[in-house]
């Protein structure tokens, strides 16, 4: 005589449903109600075989399977609905920031050359002819043009101490930085220093070669 599946094959299904499932969610509801009835129903025709007689274990097995499946499709989509849902995957780190790009060296523009003969012998001071040049190719070009810098060079002959002569270079290429700036060009755009006797451009033997090697040599970069 067949009897009812009972209360042990509630237990039995949530046993195995629980066993397979994690302290978070493991699907959504209806695929767990999925899952639950197949185990419900292979767990029912077991339990369905066990308790009808011996001539009748095809029937008790599908009254089993069904009942199991119903009961496994009901557990299963009751405890993964009452299950919290898995949390979602962290977000990707963000990409490093970009390394800003390197400022490229200036560009050397023109250099304009003050000579010797715009210096006299141990003093600093411009001479007409060296206002004139740079009035005509300087101050336009550093006006028309506010992205060129400019970085003055102050040099000497051999005459004298070097100490002696590396100041007077600094004044010599001081003298055309304030000319500049009385043209209105901004001072940041302009730098000076002195050389000294470091880097002449003719022999310092002869007057002549002395009077090249006072000058003040004017680079423009960009």
């Amino acid at each position: 005589m067949v009897r009812k599946p009972g209360p042990m094959l509630a237990v039995v299904l949530a046993g195995l449903f629980v066993s397979a499932c994690s302290a978070t969610r493991p699907a959504e509801p209806g695929t767990c109600a999925v899952v639950g009835a197949a185990i419900g129903g292979l767990g029912g025709t077991g339990i369905g075989v066990n308790v009808v007689d011996d001539d009748d274990d095809k029937k008790g097995a599908y009254i089993g399977a069904a009942a199991g499946a119903a009961a496994g499709a009901l557990t299963g989509y009751a405890i993964c609905a009452m299950m919290p849902a898995a949390a979602p995957p962290p977000p990707p780190p963000p990409p490093p920031a970009p390394k800003p790009a390197a400022k490229a060296a200036p560009v050397l523009q023109k250099t304009v050359v003050l000579p010797g003969v715009n210096f006299a012998f141990n003093r600093a001071d411009l001479l007409p002819g060296a206002k004139e040049i740079l009035d005509r190719e300087v101050v336009p070009e550093l006006k028309a043009d506010p992205e060129l810098q400019v970085v003055i060079e102050g040099h000497t002959d051999s005459v004298g101490s070097d100490e002696y002569n590396q100041k007077l270079s600094g004044q010599r290429a001081g003298a055309v930085w304030n000319y500049l700036v009385s043209k209105g060009i901004d001072s940041k755009r302009l730098e000076a220093k002195g050389l000294g006797e470091s880097q002449p451009v003719a022999s310092n033997e002869t007057a002549e070669g002395r009077a090249k090697n006072r000058r003040v040599e004017i680079k423009e970069l960009k």
